[in-house]
């Protein structure tokens, strides 16, 4: 029987289920990065496509075995919203048309997402 994985508090291990969460999560903290206009030089007028992109990245790192995606949640603000960049503001998620269930104050949602690489040598350095 595997070892039953201990409690990390906020903490939590990715699951390919929240993708759509981490998709918007990411564009929007990242929208705050000095390198954010020259990695997503379209983030303006292709909002989805950025989205897309990080849900992407995202589930390539959930099925990778050499990755682990962390994943932190919090209680949901209702204007959470209201601190995004106007483009994603304009995709947000909860809206009439959106297929996803729009949370209550105080549910628990992703926050924060990180990639830890498990490689000696990732392809990433600096």
């Amino acid at each position: 029987m595997p070892a039953a994985i201990p409690s990390f508090g906020s903490l939590r291990l990715a699951r390919v289920s929240d993708l759509w969460r981490i998709g918007f999560v990411s564009a929007a903290s990242f929208y705050h990065s000095t390198f954010f206009p020259y990695y997503r030089p379209s983030y303006r007028e292709f909002p989805h496509d950025t989205v897309a992109s990080y849900r992407y990245e995202a589930h390539n790192g959930i099925l990778n075995p050499d990755t682990i995606v962390l994943v932190a949640e919090d209680n949901y603000k209702e204007d959470e919203s209201d601190s995004v960049y106007d483009a994603l503001k304009a995709i947000y998620p909860f809206s009439k048309d959106s297929k996803e269930s729009v949370p209550k104050a105080g549910d628990q949602v992703i926050v924060g997402i990180m990639f830890l690489s498990l490689l000696n040598n990732p392809a990433r350095k600096g």
